[in-house]
């Protein structure tokens, strides 16, 4: 079994709400990977969290598994669980290091974020704080080769998940989207809310259990957490009792992660606060405008591709998740806009990622997992 003292940890390089992912390197291979720290105390505060833990740790054993079976190289849609232990004080889970980062990080990178784009405006012959906004042209070139080239990959982990491993993420967002940095390869992680599909019809909760219809209504129904609320579909944000899930959830949210990457890295009912992002939500099911639009230069709205991109996003966002399957199976999966040029990574059009902690990595001191659970503290 797996310990610290197995590894040499380095900085923290990923912050949720109840865990942390750190930098370390494995001693006696060499390998670097990234493992996620999750408080013991947390777990005692929120016994909720230690059901997400193992759901993710089983659906990614699974995943090896069925590769293993199958005698196929692994798909590289998932992210790899190398190891898994536990001590008095932290519940640690060793995974590969998707050294790019994460489609945030990426979004970022390439200058598509909102405040970004205001600064250009407001000086557009300097660089500020080391970053450049996209020019038109560069836009454009996003827009033609590197959002085709990361939506792809999106669209192909969950028909992975979906007709492979059978699994359901329903937390689909930019930074549970992981890059490898030389390739651009995406690899899905944090499974905590995920279902499997085939298991929701013998799933039981204590919510079903107390419902006094839970025999037959709830047959085939199940609670999950709620994951982030601007990437959420309206039937989990609006469940008040168990409820049957199908892909639509999924898909609903690549609705909004296909948004994210033509309107500078903002989901379509991002708002300051949890209130507001639903309260657009609603307007947008009612047929109201509810999506948080960006103040775009007039040349975006006529970017090459950018309104078939805009379409297929809006297409998604339906609010019965039938519909949503219907236009995803007629719509997206053999789309031409789907079909990027492979040449486009070797000519430079695809934008690579490059994490934010990449500096901090290569200058950091690392410290000796003999420590215990000390060198895995958050600093």
């Amino acid at each position: 079994m797996s310990s610290s003292s197995e590894y040499m940890v380095g900085p923290t390089i990923g912050q949720g709400s109840f865990a942390h992912v750190v930098y370390a390197v494995h001693k006696p291979s060499g390998r670097t990977v990234a493992i996620k720290v999750v408080e013991q105390l947390s777990i005692r505060k929120h016994p909720w969290l230690l059901q997400t833990i193992m759901t993710e740790k089983k659906i990614l054993q699974s995943s090896d598994s069925n590769s293993n079976e199958k005698k196929v190289s692994r798909p590289a849609w998932v992210v790899s669980l190398w190891a898994a232990f536990y001590d008095a004080h932290h519940l640690y889970m060793v995974m590969e290091l998707c050294s790019g980062g994460d489609l945030e990080g990426l979004l970022s990178q390439a200058g598509m974020l909102q405040e970004e784009e205001e600064e250009e405006e407001e000086d557009s012959d300097e660089k500020l704080d080391g970053h450049r906004s996209l020019s038109s042209v560069q836009r454009e070139r996003w827009i033609q080769h590197s959002v085709p080239f990361y939506a792809s990959q999106i669209v192909n982990a969950l028909q992975y998940l979906h007709s492979k491993i059978r699994i359901l993420h329903c937390d689909l967002k930019p930074s549970n989207c992981l890059l490898q940095a030389d390739t651009g390869q995406l690899r899905l992680c944090d499974f905590g809310s995920a279902i499997e599909m085939d298991r929701q019809s013998t799933t039981k909760t204590t919510a079903a259990a107390s419902d006094s219809s839970s025999d037959s209504s709830n047959r085939n129904r199940t609670w999950i957490p709620r994951g982030t609320t601007e990437y959420s579909c309206p039937e989990i944000i609006r469940a008040t009792s168990p409820l049957a899930l199908n892909e639509g959830v999924d898909y609903w949210s690549v609705g909004c992660l296909l948004y994210a990457m033509i309107h500078a890295g903002k989901s379509p009912f991002c708002h300051d606060s949890e209130a507001l992002t639903v309260q657009a939500m609603k307007e947008h099911c009612q047929g109201r405008i509810g999506f948080h639009h960006q103040q775009l230069k007039p040349t975006d709205k006529h970017t090459r591709n950018f309104q078939e991109w805009l379409g297929l996003s809006i297409g998604l966002l339906r609010e019965d998740p039938e519909d949503r399957i219907q236009f995803w199976e007629e719509n997206i999966s053999r789309h031409d806009l789907l079909q990027w040029d492979p040449a486009a990574v070797d000519r430079g059009d695809v934008i690579l990622p490059r994490p934010h902690w990449k500096d901090e990595v290569e200058n950091a001191v690392l410290k000796d997992g003999n420590e215990g659970w000390t060198a895995f503290v958050q600093l």
